[in-house]
């Protein structure tokens, strides 16, 4: 097994991304594509291969997409956005679409191609337990070699509580998850509070956790989960939660005591000390 970014994204396979409506799917997924394009560390994993990616986008017409786009502190240079604003359907392709698709494989020859969203990407029905594998399999026969990222909404309205695994909450059959390499699901951590900024417009969005809910190429269950939070812009993330606690914690010289590294951490997160020691418990 080879990785782009290990274990979150393994060379070659396929990745869903779920989660409800302005959750941040899309911000995260633009996050994924700047890091594997230009490398470095994505929130603590750090990158194992580089390479030139395309977004595939099916869901936002340009001239919405690109107000966001531009607001972005990084910028992936071998990242190549390509938008049909007429729609997709991977599995009876037009013409035209098809003959596209070929030339930007060609053009671009990516690592990784994400897909925003897989709903507008066929026009068969999604409970169909049969579809998934047909449609994975069309994407990696378009673009053979790439590791597809396919981003996908939660139910409308899904129950969370009870017998019902929210986790499996994505809309259509069950094997949209069963028939990925690894899937992800993106969720509202708590609620949003809201402040002022100078302007005088809202807001700050609530915190986000990214859970590995099924993975053929890893332990799931020790992955630990990312949480995460929009800066007020909409668009790019800061990182927050334990693993980031602790990573900031490291990163302070040596010769810093443990009282004053976690005074930092304390205050560059805006969380208590009880948070900072229940982090970073045994670290010297």
């Amino acid at each position: 097994m080879t990785w782009l970014i290990e274990p979150i994204l393994p060379r070659g396979g396929t990745i869903l991304l779920h989660g409800p409506t302005s959750v941040g799917k899309s911000p995260f997924s633009w996050a994924l594509a700047t890091t594997v394009s230009e490398g470095g560390d994505f929130f603590g994993h750090p990158v194992c291969e580089t390479g030139p990616v395309l977004y595939i986008e099916l869901d936002t017409p340009a001239n919405l997409i690109h107000p966001r786009l531009v607001k972005l502190k990084r910028v992936g240079q071998r990242v190549f956005l390509a938008v049909f604003a007429k729609g997709l359907d991977i599995l009876k392709p037009r013409d035209e679409d098809n003959e596209r698709l070929q030339a930007l494989n060609e053009k671009v020859r990516p690592v990784l191609v994400i897909v925003n969203t897989l709903r507008k990407s066929h026009t068969e029905d999604d409970k169909d337990s049969g579809v998934p594998f047909q449609v994975y399999t069309a994407w990696q026969t378009t673009f053979p070699g790439a590791t597809l990222l396919v981003v996908h909404h939660d139910k409308k309205d899904v129950v969370t509580r009870g017998k019902q695994n929210a986790d499996q909450a994505f809309s259509g059959s069950g094997h949209w998850a069963n028939d990925a390499t690894i899937a992800f699901h993106l969720t509202r951590t708590g609620r949003a509070s809201k402040k002022a900024d100078d302007e005088g417009k809202d807001y700050e969005k609530s915190r986000v956790t990214l859970k590995m809910t099924k993975s053929q190429v890893c332990d799931h269950e020790h992955f630990e989960s990312l949480v995460l939070q929009l800066d007020t812009d909409g668009t790019n993330w800061v990182e927050t939660g334990p693993a980031a606690y602790r990573a900031a914690f490291k990163a302070l010289p040596s010769n810093t005591t443990r009282t004053e590294r976690i005074k930092v951490v304390m205050k560059r997160f805006h969380i208590g000390k009880t948070a900072v020691y229940d982090a970073v418990e045994g670290l010297k």
